[in-house]
């Protein structure tokens, strides 16, 4: 799912599927248009989720300051 404009909007709805997903083990999401809503709702979700290895969000607009 790299390089496909995915918006923070819909990188949060992204992040809330892995508190039930238990079968995904890599997300590659580098070169989006995700940002710091997106982060936060990873990092929740990333406490709950264990299945998850591997998560890319290189190169994505994830902190206030770019």
């Amino acid at each position: 799912m790299s390089r496909k404009a995915i918006s923070d909007s819909d990188g949060q709805v992204l992040a809330q599927m892995l508190y039930t997903n238990n079968t995904l083990r890599k997300l590659e999401l580098d070169g989006n248009l995700l940002g710091p809503k997106s982060a936060a709702e990873f990092g929740k979700a990333l406490k709950v989720n264990k299945s998850l290895k591997l998560l890319d969000l290189e190169s994505n607009q994830l902190t206030v300051d770019g």
